[in-house]
Protein backbone atom coordinates (compact mmCIF):
# COMPACT_ATOMS: atom_id res chain seq x y z
CA UNK A 1 0.00 0.00 0.00
CA UNK A 2 1.20 3.52 -0.72
CA UNK A 3 0.09 6.80 0.83
CA UNK A 4 0.24 10.45 0.02
CA UNK A 5 0.74 12.46 3.19
CA UNK A 6 -0.14 16.15 3.34
CA UNK A 7 0.81 18.42 6.23
CA UNK A 8 1.76 22.04 6.85
CA UNK A 9 5.39 23.15 7.10
CA UNK A 10 5.43 23.36 10.91
CA UNK A 11 4.12 19.80 11.23
CA UNK A 12 6.62 18.63 8.66
CA UNK A 13 9.50 20.29 10.58
CA UNK A 14 8.43 18.52 13.77
CA UNK A 15 8.27 15.17 11.98
CA UNK A 16 11.74 15.67 10.49
CA UNK A 17 13.18 16.60 13.91
CA UNK A 18 11.58 13.56 15.57
CA UNK A 19 12.77 11.17 12.88
CA UNK A 20 16.26 12.65 13.04
CA UNK A 21 16.43 12.05 16.80
CA UNK A 22 15.02 8.52 16.36
CA UNK A 23 17.62 7.64 13.72
CA UNK A 24 20.44 9.05 15.83
CA UNK A 25 19.39 6.84 18.76
CA UNK A 26 19.69 3.77 16.52
CA UNK A 27 23.10 4.98 15.34
CA UNK A 28 24.24 5.03 18.95
CA UNK A 29 24.36 8.83 19.12
CA UNK A 30 22.74 8.90 22.54
CA UNK A 31 24.43 12.20 23.27
CA UNK A 32 21.79 13.77 21.00
CA UNK A 33 19.17 12.91 23.61
CA UNK A 34 21.35 14.54 26.27
CA UNK A 35 21.88 17.58 24.02
CA UNK A 36 18.10 17.96 23.71
CA UNK A 37 17.70 17.74 27.48
CA UNK A 38 20.48 20.27 28.11
CA UNK A 39 19.76 22.81 25.39
CA UNK A 40 16.01 22.86 24.91
CA UNK A 41 14.53 25.49 27.24
CA UNK A 42 11.17 23.75 26.97
CA UNK A 43 12.50 20.52 28.52
CA UNK A 44 10.93 20.18 31.98
CA UNK A 45 13.31 21.16 34.74
CA UNK A 46 13.73 19.31 37.98
CA UNK A 47 11.94 20.72 40.97
CA UNK A 48 13.49 20.64 44.42
CA UNK A 49 11.03 18.05 45.73
CA UNK A 50 12.70 15.46 43.52
CA UNK A 51 16.17 15.93 45.04
CA UNK A 52 15.79 12.85 47.21
CA UNK A 53 15.18 10.72 44.12
CA UNK A 54 18.32 12.17 42.57
CA UNK A 55 20.40 11.45 45.67
CA UNK A 56 19.10 7.88 45.71
CA UNK A 57 20.04 7.64 42.04
CA UNK A 58 23.60 8.69 42.81
CA UNK A 59 23.78 5.97 45.44
CA UNK A 60 22.50 3.44 42.89
CA UNK A 61 25.12 4.62 40.41
CA UNK A 62 27.86 3.92 42.95
CA UNK A 63 26.40 0.45 43.54
CA UNK A 64 26.23 -0.24 39.81
CA UNK A 65 29.83 0.87 39.35
CA UNK A 66 30.90 -1.60 42.03
CA UNK A 67 28.85 -4.48 40.62
CA UNK A 68 31.12 -6.98 38.90
CA UNK A 69 30.22 -7.59 35.28
CA UNK A 70 31.61 -10.87 34.07
CA UNK A 71 33.27 -10.76 30.66
CA UNK A 72 30.97 -13.53 29.41
CA UNK A 73 27.98 -11.37 30.37
CA UNK A 74 28.91 -9.00 27.56
CA UNK A 75 28.09 -11.78 25.09
CA UNK A 76 24.58 -12.12 26.51
CA UNK A 77 22.42 -9.34 25.08
CA UNK A 78 19.86 -9.76 27.87
CA UNK A 79 22.45 -9.25 30.61
CA UNK A 80 23.83 -6.24 28.78
CA UNK A 81 20.31 -4.85 28.27
CA UNK A 82 19.47 -5.33 31.96
CA UNK A 83 22.65 -3.56 33.02
CA UNK A 84 21.96 -0.72 30.56
CA UNK A 85 18.37 -0.46 31.85
CA UNK A 86 19.67 -0.10 35.40
CA UNK A 87 22.02 2.66 34.25
CA UNK A 88 19.25 4.36 32.30
CA UNK A 89 17.00 4.35 35.36
CA UNK A 90 19.74 6.12 37.29
CA UNK A 91 20.19 8.66 34.49
CA UNK A 92 16.41 9.23 34.37
CA UNK A 93 16.40 9.96 38.09
CA UNK A 94 19.40 12.30 37.82
CA UNK A 95 18.01 14.25 34.86
CA UNK A 96 14.30 14.32 35.59
CA UNK A 97 14.02 13.45 39.27
CA UNK A 98 11.69 10.57 38.38
CA UNK A 99 12.21 7.07 39.76
CA UNK A 100 12.30 4.07 37.42
CA UNK A 101 9.13 3.67 35.41
CA UNK A 102 7.83 7.16 36.11
CA UNK A 103 7.39 10.06 33.71
CA UNK A 104 5.08 12.92 32.93
CA UNK A 105 1.80 12.11 31.24
CA UNK A 106 1.12 13.55 27.79
CA UNK A 107 -1.40 16.04 29.26
CA UNK A 108 0.92 17.27 32.03
CA UNK A 109 1.43 21.06 32.00
CA UNK A 110 5.19 20.42 32.34
CA UNK A 111 5.29 18.75 28.92
CA UNK A 112 6.19 21.00 26.01
CA UNK A 113 3.49 21.25 23.37
CA UNK A 114 5.88 19.92 20.71
CA UNK A 115 5.77 16.55 22.48
CA UNK A 116 1.97 16.61 22.31
CA UNK A 117 2.08 17.66 18.67
CA UNK A 118 4.36 14.73 17.87
CA UNK A 119 2.00 12.42 19.76
CA UNK A 120 -0.97 13.79 17.79
CA UNK A 121 0.81 13.08 14.51
CA UNK A 122 1.66 9.57 15.70
CA UNK A 123 -1.98 8.93 16.64
CA UNK A 124 -3.22 9.95 13.19
CA UNK A 125 -0.68 7.73 11.42
CA UNK A 126 -1.26 4.67 13.61
CA UNK A 127 -5.05 5.07 13.29
CA UNK A 128 -4.85 5.17 9.49
CA UNK A 129 -2.52 2.16 9.35
CA UNK A 130 -4.62 0.14 11.80
CA UNK A 131 -7.78 0.50 9.72
CA UNK A 132 -5.99 -0.09 6.43
CA UNK A 133 -4.32 -3.24 7.73
CA UNK A 134 -7.43 -4.57 9.46
CA UNK A 135 -10.59 -3.04 7.87
CA UNK A 136 -12.92 -4.95 10.19
CA UNK A 137 -11.44 -3.07 13.12
CA UNK A 138 -10.02 -4.18 16.41
CA UNK A 139 -9.97 -3.49 20.14
CA UNK A 140 -6.60 -1.78 20.51
CA UNK A 141 -6.13 1.95 20.99
CA UNK A 142 -4.93 2.15 17.38
CA UNK A 143 -8.53 1.90 16.19
CA UNK A 144 -9.78 4.71 18.43
CA UNK A 145 -10.26 8.08 16.79
CA UNK A 146 -7.22 10.26 17.46
CA UNK A 147 -7.73 12.78 20.27
CA UNK A 148 -5.90 16.08 19.99
CA UNK A 149 -3.58 16.60 22.94
CA UNK A 150 -1.69 19.67 21.73
CA UNK A 151 -2.88 23.13 22.63
CA UNK A 152 -1.74 24.67 19.34
CA UNK A 153 -4.06 24.12 16.41
CA UNK A 154 -1.50 22.19 14.41
CA UNK A 155 -2.63 20.94 11.04
CA UNK A 156 -2.61 17.18 11.50
CA UNK A 157 -1.51 14.96 8.61
CA UNK A 158 -4.04 14.21 5.93
CA UNK A 159 -3.76 10.89 4.13
CA UNK A 160 -4.77 9.79 0.70
CA UNK A 161 -4.56 6.05 0.38
CA UNK A 162 -3.29 5.04 -3.02
CA UNK A 163 -4.08 1.72 -4.60
CA UNK A 164 -1.50 -1.05 -4.27
CA UNK A 165 1.22 -0.79 -6.88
Amino acid sequence: MKYTLTMDEKTFDLLVWALDLYSRIYLGQLEEVLWTIQNDPAFPTKDLSRRIVQLEALAQLVQLAQRPLQSDALDDKYKVANFARDLLNVVRALVTGFPAGASYGIHSPEVDDRARQAYDIQQVIRHRLAWDRNPEGGITVNFDSPMRTSTEQLELPFFVRNEKK
